[in-house]
């Protein structure tokens, strides 16, 4: 799975396109959605904001990392259970593992959504989805296993990605609004984050 990031530093309408994801949803597709900062969350069940998603994927921004945030982070999503991640946290089957996003990875005082996008192939094959998101901003990984947030209505509609950038797959976007989109002070930005795949229904 890929895990994205989206800062409010980055969508400035000052910048080139490379860098200012608010400069590049300049030029999506349809016009219909400009990301999470001047968008906030996308129907994809509108194809036009469906398209202009998977034209956010595409960012530069998201491959490289910016001033404010990180790159996009590529997550194994475990097919069995057993044994422990890098972070000690338990490995159970088809919830992504334990990510860690270090220490002054977010510029502070900006708005920062976190983005996890599933391929559903590896997800069971009962068509299941993720109801929750385990995460933790006070370098305590092993919160991310209890402490939790509801996903969105996203999470049920497929995106299929045929693009160049990362791999051809039928992905679901499981965030939402709430506790996932972080404002980060200087005090948060003291600490790691981590962020780990929730209860799936």
């Amino acid at each position: 799975m890929i895990l994205f990031f989206e800062s409010s530093g980055d969508a400035q309408f000052t910048g080139p396109a490379s860098t200012d994801i608010a400069t590049y949803m300049g030029g999506s597709p349809n016009g219909q959605w400009f990301g999470f900062t001047f968008g906030g969350q996308p129907d994809l069940t509108i194809p036009a904001v469906l398209d202009d998603f998977k034209y956010w994927m595409d960012w530069p921004g998201h491959q490289t990392g910016t001033a404010n945030a990180p790159a996009a982070i590529l997550v194994d999503v475990p097919q069995t259970n057993g044994g422990v991640d890098s972070f000690g946290n338990p490995i159970d089957q088809f919830v992504f593992e334990t990510t860690e996003v270090p220490a002054g990875s977010f510029s502070i005082n900006s708005n920062v959504q976190i983005a996890p996008v599933v391929p559903h192939s590896l997800l069971d094959s009962s068509n299941q989805i993720y109801s929750t998101i385990g995460f933790d901003y006070n370098s305590v990984p092993s919160d991310a296993v209890s402490n939790t947030t509801g996903t969105g209505a996203n999470r049920a509609d497929d995106v299929v990605y045929n693009g160049s950038v990362w791999a051809n797959a039928t992905y679901r976007l499981t965030t939402n609004g709430g506790t996932l989109n972080r404002n980060i002070s200087i005090g948060d930005n003291n600490n790691d984050f981590y962020f780990r795949g929730g209860g799936l229904i």
